[in-house]
């Protein structure tokens, strides 16, 4: 567990290791996100939600090669709408806490894992099998999609999280405005 939460780099097989963790994570929230934009009854939630999946799916691949600014990206965005949640009555249950503090290892491991000085040229280093369609998803596709993606990438999570810190603070100043003056409240 505390590999989990607090990663430490020691060769580049832990590198490899929490770049391919993260890659996975990331892939399951927006497998979720997908889920719920599937039960959302509201349009542009739905929007969102695919629109946040899609940020997931391809901030996997920069996870997986070891770009923290995309893993920062990510956790920001995941950390906003977890908020975003609390602030409009939404309680986030232990899953949802373990993942965000997760997606926050998975900075904190990219960033090593961007500065961690490769072995020498003689030395093994570890392999990257493409046997099955998992290992060429997690080991084949990041490095031959995330320079073509990433651009995009940076834009459209960037105007994601914006948009998502402007609902998180119209929510906020609704809800403490409401708090403030209970004559607003509704029943």
């Amino acid at each position: 567990m505390t590999n989990l939460l607090w990663p430490k780099i020691k060769n580049e097989w832990d590198v490899n290791d929490l770049c391919r963790q993260g890659f996975w994570l990331c892939l399951m929230i927006a497998v979720l996100q997908l889920i719920a934009a599937v039960i959302v009854p509201d349009a542009w939630m739905r929007v969102a939600a695919v629109l946040s999946a899609l940020v997931f799916v391809v901030g996997a691949l920069g996870v997986r090669e070891a770009n923290w600014p995309a893993a920062t990206l990510l956790f920001t965005l995941y950390a906003l709408t977890l908020g975003d949640d609390v602030v409009n009555g939404r309680t986030p249950n232990i899953l949802h806490i373990l993942a965000g503090l997760i997606l926050l290892s998975n900075v904190r491991a990219a960033f090593l894992a961007s500065r961690w000085q490769p072995i020498a040229e003689g030395d093994i280093r570890p392999l990257r099998p493409a046997t099955k369609f998992r290992d060429r998803l997690v080991n084949q596709v990041p490095p031959k999609w995330w320079p073509r993606l990433r651009i995009a990438f940076f834009g459209v999570a960037a105007l994601l999280v914006l948009f998502t810190f402007l609902d998180f603070a119209i929510s906020l100043h609704e809800r403490t405005a409401t708090l403030a003056d209970p004559s607003t409240a509704q029943p």
